[in-house]
């Protein structure tokens, strides 16, 4: 299986001076703990494929033109052919709120699932293709949860992102809720709030975290 990349500093942790507009103040931590909090999280809570993760034995092919978000059929790259899945679902969808994602119903049209799961395609070989590539991933963990939406063509027009009105970004956001809601079997499951560069960052309690020195996923 193809290694993928995972960063050693990502953290769901902000601490006062290191806040962005997209996630509230938590303000149980200063920047020391902060800092700490991050390694731990780098060192128990990062995945990191092992044998464990291809029981299943799934493996997905990816085109040449696969894999560039909303450059698919332009962009052109090496072919990825028979990459095990990940049975624990990594990497992760980022997504800016927790959310409860409803299935899809069995009365849904035909031609409503194809399209997302044609979408949910173009999610998911971005991610993959970005985090088999050093420099890709770098890129991919700098960008904003709408900058992320953006590059992975959920917008239906190509402008600045900071040009897009309130009314296309809830667009745009919903076209990728939707992809998701064809990712599992089920009624519904619930994705929680992740930013784009904590796709390989299991779930932990903060407050466990600081005690916890293991691998936790609460």
């Amino acid at each position: 299986m193809a290694d993928i990349l995972v960063s050693t500093n990502s953290c769901t942790i902000r601490c006062q001076e290191h806040l962005d507009d997209e996630f509230e103040n938590d303000n149980m931590f200063d920047c020391v703990s902060c800092n700490t909090l991050r390694e731990k999280a780098g060192k128990y809570q990062t995945h990191h494929h092992t044998a464990t993760c291809v029981k299943k034995g799934k493996v997905i092919n990816i085109k040449k033109n696969e894999g560039f978000g909303r450059f698919d059929g332009y962009g052109a790259g090496e072919e990825l052919n028979n990459l095990t899945v990940c049975r624990f679902t990594f990497p992760r969808y980022p997504l800016d709120k927790t959310k409860l994602i409803s299935g899809v119903s069995k009365d849904t049209d035909e031609e409503i699932i194809k399209t997302r799961k044609q979408t949910l395609r173009k999610i998911v070989t971005y991610l993959i293709r970005q985090s088999l590539d050093a420099e890709k991933f770098n890129s991919l963990q700098k960008l904003t949860f709408i900058e992320f939406l953006f590059e992975i063509g959920m917008f239906d027009t190509i402008k600045n992102v900071n040009e897009f009105t309130s009314k296309e970004k809830e667009a745009a956001k919903q076209k990728y809720l939707n992809a998701l809601s064809v990712s599992f079997s089920g009624k519904a499951r619930v994705f929680s709030k992740r930013r784009v560069q904590d796709i390989f960052v299991n779930g932990y309690n903060n407050k466990l975290m600081q005690i916890f020195q293991a691998n936790h996923d609460l």
